[in-house]
């Protein structure tokens, strides 16, 4: 007997109330369901259907195991299979999810990749104020840390450290520097006051070393 004809032959005979499938048959149930991806009112109709075959079998045979099962029936999956076959609207829906998530996992990867871009351009560039004296201010770069401020460059260590102001001429090179009453202060090339007692910011030396 195949098992097609057993599924088209039995399934019209309902089974006595009195049997009940055994621990097997359960087990093979419990897999049969988990292949039915289909609406609650169509899979709780299958579902019946597949129980309905099932206690029928351990009707006639009280002591089958999961071989005589799949010998019976075939695989769980085999079984669902021919039970169910999914709908033009259900395939439909099914690629419409697919779809959506595979827009969503696009959309979240552009927005990681667009705040890693970002970030990283905060870490390593510092700009000017776009006055017409082209002074030089921190706008982006955060520290928390002493340590934090020596991994800077030079330049904005000493905007931090010393509160300094900067204006630059041509090729970049530092033409003055001013403390914040506006006072102008005496500078190597890099931005380093002369003055070897020059006071660091108030900031600077509130902030923790690590």
């Amino acid at each position: 007997m195949s098992k097609l004809y057993y599924i088209l032959n039995d399934q019209d005979r309902k089974p006595s109330r009195s049997v009940k499938l055994n621990k097997p048959a359960k087990q093979y149930f419990r897999e049969a369901k988990s292949f039915l991806s289909c609406g609650l009112r169509r899979r709780r109709r299958i579902t019946a259907e597949i129980r309905t075959l099932l206690i029928q079998y351990c009707q006639e045979n009280p002591d089958a195991q999961l071989e005589d099962l799949f010998d019976a029936f075939g695989t769980p999956e085999e079984l669902a299979g021919t039970l169910f076959t999914p709908s033009r609207a259900e395939k439909l829906s099914r690629k419409k999810r697919v779809r959506l998530c595979m827009f969503l996992l696009c959309v979240c990867l552009l927005a990681v990749g667009g705040c890693f871009l970002t970030l990283q351009y905060q870490q390593n560039q510092y700009v000017s104020d776009q006055t017409d004296s082209n002074e030089v201010s921190v706008r982006t770069y955060d520290y928390k840390t002493k340590h934090d401020v020596d991994q800077f460059p030079s330049i904005i260590q000493y905007v931090i450290k010393y509160d300094l102001n900067y204006t630059f001429g041509e090729n970049d090179t530092i033409q003055s520097a001013f403390d914040s009453d506006g006072n102008k202060v005496a500078v190597d090339q890099s931005g380093k006051p002369l003055d070897p007692d020059y006071p660091v910011s108030k900031e600077y030396r509130e902030l923790p070393d690590r």
